[in-house]
């Protein structure tokens, strides 16, 4: 990328001096550590964004009315004769 710049930079009729290249060479090793961060980044926001609508799903839901729901341990009956493992009744 840094050679495509420097070309395009000389192409154009510039004149490449010594302090020319080193800004060059310093800018883009300054911007190279975002660039590199910027997929991770998108994709943490996303994630959180995510969560985010979970937690305010869940969050918005109705509550249970404990009256109206059935406990499961009173529905399970095990007979020692049967060869099933549980029965639901």
């Amino acid at each position: 990328m840094l050679f495509t710049f420097l070309t395009t930079y000389i192409n154009k009729g510039h004149n490449l001096q010594d302090s020319n290249v080193f800004v060059i060479i310093a800018i883009f090793q300054l911007i190279t550590f975002p660039l590199g961060i910027l997929p991770w980044s998108v994709s943490s926001v996303l994630n959180a964004r995510v969560s985010f609508m979970r937690i305010s799903k869940f969050y918005n839901e109705e509550e249970i009315i404990s009256d109206e729901v059935n406990v499961l341990d009173k529905l399970l009956v095990v007979d020692d004769e049967s060869n099933d493992a549980i029965e639901i009744k």
